[in-house]
């Protein structure tokens, strides 16, 4: 990959531009890198695989639902954050409270299946009460 620095990418734009279309060029200011240009086209390419892989990801989305395949964000907040061992009690909290949360989630999911009206006020009022008993239980905030 070519590289320019940032005060000849100023005075030599144009040999910047024609260097872009061949391939993408990293701009460095004081030896550290800062900037790649690329062409419009390596630029759409980018955009369009972005749009594809956030397109298959939605449409998998549904199978891991139903799977059970998700994940919700305080307990992976926690896996990313902390490093669990067997003894870390807030960790095991935190997985406690998500396997909780998906069983009240996955009740309301099974009433609605079976015609039933789920509230949603109250839905989220059990999801709610699910975070404040435990984490009242672990003395967390």
């Amino acid at each position: 990959m070519k590289t320019f620095s940032s005060e000849d990418a100023k005075t030599e734009f144009y040999k910047l531009l024609e260097a872009v279309e061949r391939e993408p060029v990293v701009i460095v200011d004081d030896d550290k890198p800062v900037a790649v240009a690329v062409s419009m086209q390596a630029f759409e390419e980018l955009e369009a695989m972005k749009l594809e892989l956030l397109q298959l990801r939605h449409d998998s989305f549904p199978g891991e639902l139903e799977r059970g395949d998700i994940h919700d964000g305080p307990s992976t907040m926690a896996s990313l954050i902390l490093k669990p061992d067997s003894d870390d009690r807030y960790y095991k909290s935190q997985t406690l409270k998500a396997k909780n949360i998906r069983g009240i989630i996955a009740v309301s999911e099974e009433q609605e299946r079976n015609g039933q009206v789920v509230d949603g006020e109250e839905l989220t009022a059990r999801i709610l009460a699910e975070y404040d008993e435990e984490d009242s239980d672990q003395g967390n905030p």
